[in-house]
């Protein structure tokens, strides 16, 4: 994959994570309360970050300080009439485009997938932008989003005894009785980590690391496929006001370093797998743009 970068994206965000992950601050192993962290979107285009985007704005922002969640380009804020302040630097996303690339042996031109790398400007960092004023989100409004997302995902959910799983060879989640949950926000990150889990299925997104891993928790893909879950479960999170709690998914933690430190790559597949399945449970249909990511070019 070509880039336009003179130095790695992906392992830059990937050893701030493992940075975070080391120093108990990644934004997954930190339990969020209700519409504490909402979700990066680009003001000019109104659509939201998906995948590895969503990671590395949010590294950026906890690094940074930063609590708006609006990120664009600084031509993009210029045709705004807003203006990026001299001397702020900027943060990076990953851009995905179909080009014509010419073959450097053959001299052919070829259509390949380009990642391609833009600066982009946090709204703190720019003058003459509207003053954001985000909705409030009550308890009462994440149990609401939580019940729905529940039942129109269509999954079996059964309830009783004392542990939370999903079974992939059966198709169903187990959750114990919400009222064996020590406070509703641990029993909705539980049941948003075990839907993140559903989505992988065959007969739904058929993902490898669901597959792979045939519920056998000392594999590399279980691994991985808890990853998943668990960013599955904090996008929910950041598009609904569902409170995150990961507590009992700690015992992953040397797991994902391990991975994250093996391969660079490994983050932004999971960020990228965990988007498809937050829109799965969210009903989001595809569009046929980049979303906001295209608007950056």
């Amino acid at each position: 994959m070509k880039t336009t970068s003179q130095t790695d994206f992906r392992q830059e965000v990937t050893n701030e994570v493992i940075k975070m992950i080391e120093a108990g601050t990644a934004p997954w192993i930190r339990p969020w309360s209700v519409g504490e962290i909402p979700a990066a979107f680009n003001p000019t285009t109104n659509n939201p970050y998906r995948g590895g985007n969503i990671i590395a704005l949010m590294v950026a922002s906890l690094r940074k300080g930063y609590t708006d969640p609006r990120w664009c380009t600084y031509r993009q804020a210029v045709a705004t009439s807003w203006q990026v302040r001299k001397g702020e630097k900027s943060s990076r996303i990953e851009v995905f485009k179909d080009e014509l690339i010419e073959d450097e042996e053959t001299g052919d031109k070829k259509r390949r997938v380009v990642a391609r790398h833009y600066p982009v400007f946090n709204a703190q960092q720019i003058d003459g932008i509207p003053k954001i004023v985000l909705p409030k989100k009550e308890k009462w409004e994440a149990i609401q989003a939580g019940e729905r997302i529940m039942r129109t995902s269509g999954a079996d959910i059964r309830y009783g005894g004392t542990s939370a799983y999903y079974s992939p060879f059966h198709d169903y989640i187990q959750l114990p009785n919400k009222e064996d949950f020590f406070n509703a926000s641990w029993f909705y990150s539980t049941a948003s980590h075990e839907l993140g889990h559903w989505t992988g299925h065959p007969s739904r997104l058929n993902r490898l690391s669901l597959t792979a891993a045939n519920g056998n928790k000392n594999t590399e893909e279980y691994a991985r496929e808890e990853l998943v879950a668990e960013l599955a479960s904090l996008f929910l999170s950041m598009k609904t006001g569902l409170p995150h709690n990961p507590e009992r998914h700690a015992a992953y933690i040397s797991s994902w370093l391990r991975a994250l430190k093996k391969d660079k790559n490994e983050l932004f597949r999971a960020a990228s797998a965990a988007s498809k399945a937050t829109d799965y449970l969210l009903q989001v249909k595809k569009k046929k743009t980049n979303s906001a990511l295209t608007a950056a070019a």
